[in-house]
């Protein structure tokens, strides 16, 4: 097995970028029962993603926050972000993706079997993690398997472009441009930052061109970002608290 460093300057060559920065806020939530998802956007907005009464929390930089009901979404299996337009969410009790625009009005969906768990926008495509399953796949009329997972598929998708990686901490795929699967064998979750492969290990955020120190990350299993570099947040479900570089 590939050490953490060697797989680090593979990255570095596959997916070159700038060093990481920014500074990180810690922010307690009100809202603690059943957080399933963040996404942030590239003007350092949280989008938070609940469970039991399914809603999505909207909470700007300044200025009063936004609720938003969910409740013909239920048992909402992740969220994604459609740039300043909308956002989607997956439902893994109607086997549905919806899309939501910008005033969290449903304005289309499309079918997701197998109990769609995470999400992300992978170019044109959507891509699902289905985990009754255990697989990704795109949904829609022109999806299909793209590939089967050793887990339940209980982790976090990201996506650059049309390359899409799952990972839920023991194991990550890389799924490249041509949707070929690639193994991401350290442990850790890695998720795309723009066009660059991080990995959030330990209390470390690690990129292809070195490491930041993050306090108190080892309580964090995932992080989103906004495209581009700009904004970057790390949360676990169910958690209380986030961490945020905006």
């Amino acid at each position: 097995m590939p050490s953490c460093a060697d797989l680090l300057l593979v990255l570095a060559f596959l997916f070159p970028g700038g060093p990481l920065s920014g500074e990180f806020e810690t922010l307690a939530l009100q809202d603690r029962d059943g957080l399933l998802d963040v996404e942030i956007n590239s003007e350092g907005t949280l989008y938070l993603l609940y469970s039991g009464l399914p809603r999505l929390v909207v909470l700007p930089v300044s200025g009063p926050g936004r609720y938003h009901d969910l409740s013909h979404a239920p048992l909402p299996g992740g969220l994604c972000l459609d740039g300043t337009w909308g956002w989607y969410v997956s439902s893994s009790a109607t086997g549905m993706i919806y899309r939501f625009d910008s005033a969290g009005e449903a304005v289309d969906s499309l079918a997701a079997p197998g109990s769609p768990g995470d999400i992300c926008l992978a170019g044109l495509s959507m891509c699902y993690a289905a985990r009754e399953t255990g697989a990704v796949m795109q949904a829609g009329p022109d999806g299909g398997l793209l590939v089967r997972l050793d887990g339940p598929g209980d982790g976090q998708l990201t996506a650059s472009g049309p390359r899409v990686i799952y990972s839920d901490g023991t194991e990550s795929i890389l799924l490249d441009n041509s949707r070929i699967p690639h193994t991401l064998d350290v442990p850790g979750t890695w998720a795309f930052r723009a066009d660059r492969v991080l990995l959030l290990s330990g209390d470390s955020l690690l990129s292809s061109d070195g490491a930041a120190a993050v306090v108190g990350a080892e309580s964090f299993t995932r992080f989103s970002s906004s495209p581009g570099v700009a904004c970057l947040v790390l949360w676990s479900p169910g958690g209380g608290e986030v961490l945020v570089s905006r």
